[in-house]
């Protein structure tokens, strides 16, 4: 069974964005588990409500604390 070349090019396409879609589904996911368990972490602690520290995590970096346990 030959395929064209254009049909394995779209295929190859395809295959990127769905692993691309999915990596980028597990980011989004594991930064709002890591935002809400900071959240927790710092009304327990510090004190303030969610509200307060919701705002401020927006603009924490992420990235750099990634493997910190807030717990």
């Amino acid at each position: 069974m030959k395929m064209s070349k254009s049909r394995i090019a779209v295929l190859a396409l395809l295959t990127v964005t769905v692993v691309y879609a999915v990596t980028l589904y597990q980011s989004i996911q594991a930064y709002n588990a890591w935002k809400e368990a900071k959240i927790e972490w710092y009304c327990r602690e510090i004190g303030g409500t969610k509200e307060d520290w919701e705002g401020l995590l927006d603009f924490h970096p992420f990235i750099q604390s990634y493997s910190e346990n807030p717990a």
